[in-house]
């Protein structure tokens, strides 16, 4: 857990990043930004101007016909259709970005007042310890709480004694069925924890995104400030279930 305590909540950075390389411009560089009307557009007759992503070419300009007004009340934003998603190999919207959301409500719990795992699916791997069930993980943790009543001690989330600094993070996706993963050691995964991988994968062998976190916790009860280990980071496993994506291994 001690390590744990040196590897968690900063993710919050990754999603501020996600949002302010946005608000830079820097997927208007990718090429994928919404176009809100430029110049060239702006002198075109209506029906005659490109939407969404697109610029017309000018010899597409003359099979363009009048469209009526978009009714008030009608939003003007509209689904591209299925015709229009030629690489049916990508079908896997949205891409991996999600992940971020089960990620955050992982850190989220695990700061919490009452510690909790969050969104998880079975079987479980948590360290040496597999949890087949929702059922026998929630047993495990109600025998904990009833040590606890009975001894008259309350239980206290010791995450909760530091402020966390991430890193870095890194996600590493592997499609349906795939396990491979070339240089395993390079981020601290021996041959056996490896081996634990491809038995977590043969379980839960949907879309994969194995989170790597390294994170610098900087204590509230005295100078301490415990660094993350270089090439040593916690390892999160999530699989994209038909209901989102669910943390399936857990390890340090």
């Amino acid at each position: 857990m001690n390590r744990v305590m040196a590897q968690v909540l900063g993710v919050v950075v990754a999603v501020a990043l996600f949002a302010g390389l946005s608000a830079v411009g820097y997927f208007t560089q990718l090429g994928i930004s919404q176009s809100f009307g430029n110049g060239d557009e702006g002198n075109l007759p209506r029906g005659k101007r490109g939407w969404g992503n697109r610029s017309l070419p000018s010899n597409d300009l003359d099979d363009i016909t009048e469209r009526d007004p978009i009714p008030e009340g009608e939003s003007v934003w509209k689904d591209w259709e299925d015709k229009d998603y030629i690489n049916q190999k990508r079908h896997l919207r949205p891409g991996n970005y999600e992940v971020l959301e089960a990620l955050m409500e992982t850190l989220r719990g695990w700061h919490a007042v009452e510690f909790k795992q969050g969104p998880l699916a079975f079987p479980y791997w948590q360290e040496d310890d597999k949890y087949e069930s929702q059922e026998a993980y929630d047993r495990k943790r109600a025998r904990k709480e009833n040590r606890a009543r009975e001894g008259g001690e309350y239980l206290r989330n010791p995450l909760r004694l530091s402020n966390f600094e991430i890193q870095d993070l890194m996600v590493i996706t592997l499609e349906e069925g795939e396990s491979d993963l070339p240089g395993h050691e390079s981020f601290g995964m021996s041959d056996n924890e490896f081996e634990r991988f491809k038995t977590v994968r043969a379980a839960h062998p949907e879309r994969c995104a194995l989170v790597l976190l390294n994170m610098d916790a900087h204590s509230l009860v005295s100078a301490d400030v415990r660094k993350a280990k270089p090439g040593n980071p916690l390892r999160l496993t999530y699989v994209k279930k038909s209901d989102g994506w669910k943390l399936v291994s857990n390890e340090d």
